[in-house]
């Protein structure tokens, strides 16, 4: 008689177990999609960080030789008016000893 009261139990043992199965396919499914779209996302995440440090690199880079050209243009304007300043000098110099 203890078996035929045990047979209710795993029937609906086997009914949850039936109603359960297709539950947990579904949320693998889901799962799996869900980390694919995760995943899509980081990475175009990262694209955007690479393409904004590349954009900043590149600013700066632009930015240091203009900071350089400008330099070495002073440093010229500099030149030659101390070139000119000399040769002006040495004119003088030459017209008084005269």
């Amino acid at each position: 008689m203890p078996i035929l009261s045990k047979l209710p139990v795993v029937f609906a043992s086997e009914e949850i177990y039936l109603l359960t199965c297709p539950r947990y396919d579904k949320l693998t499914i889901a799962v799996g999609n869900i980390r694919v779209n995760l995943q899509s996302q980081v990475e175009a995440m990262l694209n955007e960080v690479v393409n904004f440090k590349m954009h900043i690199q590149d600013s700066l880079q632009a930015y240091e030789d203009l900071v350089t050209r400008e330099g070495e243009d002073e440093c010229r304007a500099q030149d030659e008016f101390a070139a000119a300043e000399a040769a002006e000098f040495a004119a003088e110099q030459e017209i008084e000893s005269r």
